[in-house]
């Protein structure tokens, strides 16, 4: 990606979609990516270049919920 490029954001538990936003490459260093997120203004979303941007986990008790995020540039 290159700055001023757009992207979907897209977080998901256990494989459905729960919420999702359209956000901006506004900087990038050697270790991550920093982002405009267009329906919060004056909020930022940093993404570190080791996640990537297709980050899945576990938590919650006994890690029984998965969680991801994907990002995907447009």
């Amino acid at each position: 990606m290159e700055i001023g490029d757009y992207a979907n954001l897209t977080n998901f538990l256990n494989d459905k979609a729960i919420d999702g936003a359209m956000i901006k490459l506004i900087k990038e260093t050697d270790i991550d990516f920093t982002f405009e997120i267009r329906q919060k203004p004056n909020e930022l979303l940093t993404v570190s270049k080791n996640v990537g941007f297709d980050h899945t986990w576990y938590c919650g008790p006994n890690k029984t919920m998965k969680r991801r995020t994907l990002i995907e540039p447009f």
